[in-house]
């Protein structure tokens, strides 16, 4: 997993670097599996690689599955201050479904918590969903954190959410995944047939 796993941040951050010639600040996030962040190499890795790329630590979102008891792993906590330290940023992914509690949010120091889609499914005849949702924006807003609403795929569910006000919605809704081409036709040609 950690050589697949450099591979990806790699390639990641060679699209990143492209895409920054249409989008300036353009960020990308990329999955990390926790055995990764068991190991002491992976944090000069990974700062290594922004400066093969020439890309600065917030060009990188590093996603960590909240099901990970990360907080109770030293050397993963001190691997995560080694990354904060270079500005790249920390994604709780899968929020609200895991191991959930405010000791882990406190140790980990995320950037970022990205709200399991099982809260958005069902939201507009669901009262207990969006009070939770409510609750952890404003939790997170109370301590500096993004959030991201994950799973969106209908115009209903943006309807009520967007009352909400999330930092960054994500789902169907907006688009399915697709090849980086694609993605810069849609999105970053002006001149495109397909750009959005």
């Amino acid at each position: 997993i950690n050589t697949v796993g450099i591979w990806v941040i790699d390639t990641a951050l060679t699209q990143c670097k492209k895409w920054r010639e249409y989008i300036p600040n353009f960020t990308v996030s990329v999955n990390i599996s926790p055995k990764q962040l068991e190991k002491k190499s992976i944090a000069p890795q990974i700062t290594r690689l922004l400066a093969k790329h020439n890309l600065p630590g917030e060009a990188l979102i590093l996603e960590i599955t909240e099901s990970s008891q990360l907080d109770e792993n030293e050397d993963v906590l001190s691997v995560l201050e080694k990354l904060r330290c270079s500005n790249i940023q920390i994604a709780i992914d899968d929020f609200g479904t895991g191991y959930s509690n405010l000791g882990n949010l406190k140790n980990i120091h995320a950037n970022i918590l990205k709200v399991d889609r099982v809260f958005i499914r069902d939201i507009t005849e669901n009262g207990y969903n969006y009070n939770l949702i409510h609750n952890i924006i404003e939790f997170a807003k109370a301590n500096s954190l993004k959030v991201c609403l994950e799973g969106i795929e209908t115009t209903a569910e943006l309807l009520v959410i967007s009352s909400l006000t999330p930092d960054i919605f994500q789902g169907y809704l907006f688009d399915k995944p697709c090849t980086p081409n694609e993605l810069e036709e849609k999105y970053m040609k002006p001149g495109s047939e397909k750009y959005t």
